[in-house]
């Protein structure tokens, strides 16, 4: 079994998946904390997501399915435990998860077989350029050490084909780094973004078109939270430069 060394953490990235490279990083990083996390919720988290409300994340892979066609390739990442992105996904479409938590990973093979998924962290995974239709991000990069973002987005953009199309959500507020200490009763969790303008910014530099957004209240549980929902588009071409 191949093993990336990446940010902090040995984990296995799968056996025989051709075009995925390990890649050598620093080791202190807040995403360890990360990873302690949801490999503690990985049995129980699918009992808590479900009860998020309004459960967007159906609604947003409804509109990313409008607009790809059966077979198409695509990435998810952020996969958790397959539920419910995958599940619906890995079916019709050759689907691929990320995660960093090796028990979130342990789970999806479990539930979703048809899928393929691998452990390893966004920032740092080695796959294809120009590999997929449509790449899902759904409460993911919000654990990303946010001066990490614009080359995170610049990555997806060279991962999708011409004209694929990247749905995700986003922070809606600038927060450098936060800390819950005592996140879902699992030890301390960690997130951090930038305000909605300053997003919507990155996804333009990155090289993204036809970039809808809207904040959206959620409530999880007895706490209101509000993240930027988002669809966008990479080029089916790049314009030519004037001469």
């Amino acid at each position: 079994m191949l093993v990336q060394r990446c940010c902090g953490r040995g984990a296995p990235v799968g056996e025989g998946e051709a075009g995925y490279h390990p890649v050598m990083v620093d080791d202190s990083d807040p995403m360890d904390m990360v990873i302690r996390g949801y490999d503690r919720l990985a049995r129980r988290w699918d009992q808590w997501a479900d009860e998020v409300d309004p459960p967007l994340r159906d609604r947003y892979v409804d509109w990313l399915e409008d607009r790809l066609d059966l077979g198409s390739s695509v990435l998810e990442l952020g996969s958790g435990t397959g539920r419910p992105v995958a599940e619906r996904l890995a079916s019709r479409y050759r689907y691929l998860g990320l995660d960093v938590s090796t028990e979130m990973v342990t789970v999806a093979r479990r539930n979703v077989r048809a899928g393929r998924f691998l452990v390893g962290d966004m920032r740092c995974v080695d796959l294809p350029v120009g590999q997929f239709d449509g790449v899902i991000a759904f409460y993911s990069i919000i654990h990303v050490p946010r001066s990490d973002h614009p080359a995170l987005l610049r990555s997806i953009h060279g991962w999708l084909r011409p004209g694929g199309y990247l749905v995700a959500c986003l922070s809606s507020e600038d927060l450098a780094a936060g800390v819950d200490e005592d996140w879902l009763g699992v030890g301390p969790m960690y997130w951090s973004g930038y305000d909605a303008d300053t997003n919507l910014r990155m996804l333009v530099a990155a090289g993204f078109e036809e970039i809808h957004a809207e904040v959206v209240h959620q409530m999880e549980g007895e706490d209101e939270v509000r993240f930027l929902w988002c669809t966008a588009r990479r080029p089916v071409s790049v314009p030519a430069m004037p001469g």
